[in-house]
């Protein structure tokens, strides 16, 4: 498990990114999801059990990301490139490009996908404790004009619960 936990660091640095700059990402993400994969158990948040909650108690909820899962900031989008080798297909180097990539865990299998924008500014605040209020005030903030800050808030928690990267809450 602990072979390569290094690697990305060491290849930050290496020549070897002169011909292929995003190595060193593809590294981190691929270190990510073998320690995503032995990382800690916990309960995954369900629906029905956010339905449970009353309505009243919802501003004062607080959610948390799965301990074993992880987000990482990258230089380079290499999510897709690296989904394409597991794949056995086809691949083109990773664009350079800010990026946040989530890695999670769920029925023993390993996930990772790019978060937007909003989705990395609210997981970042859940992952530092703030109640679903603040959350809420987040979303509403990020959702540009076209879209309804109620509508996007329930498809990014819709999104969590389907994905298992949510825990058992604390209020």
């Amino acid at each position: 498990m602990y072979c390569g936990r290094n690697l990305a660091a060491f290849l930050r640095n290496h020549p070897l990114r002169k011909d292929v700059p995003y190595v060193a990402d593809l590294a981190a993400l691929e270190r990510a999801v073998v320690e995503v994969f032995h990382g800690p158990d916990a309960p995954v948040l369900e629906a029905d059990e956010l339905r449970a909650i009353a309505p009243e108690n919802w501003p004062a909820l607080k959610l948390r990301i799965h301990p074993a899962a992880q987000i990482l900031k990258l230089e380079y989008r290499v999510a897709e490139l690296l989904r394409a080798i597991e794949e056995e297909r086809e691949w083109k180097p990773a664009a350079a490009s800010a990026v946040e990539v989530i890695v999670w865990r769920r029925n023993s299998q390993v996930f990772f996908r790019e978060l937007e924008k909003v989705e990395e500014r609210a997981l970042a605040m859940l992952s530092s404790g703030v109640t679903f209020a603040k959350i809420c005030e987040i979303v509403a903030a990020d959702s540009d004009a076209t879209k309804d800050p109620v509508e996007e808030l329930n498809r990014l928690l819709a999104r969590w619960l389907a994905d298992g990267i949510l825990t058992a809450k604390n209020t």
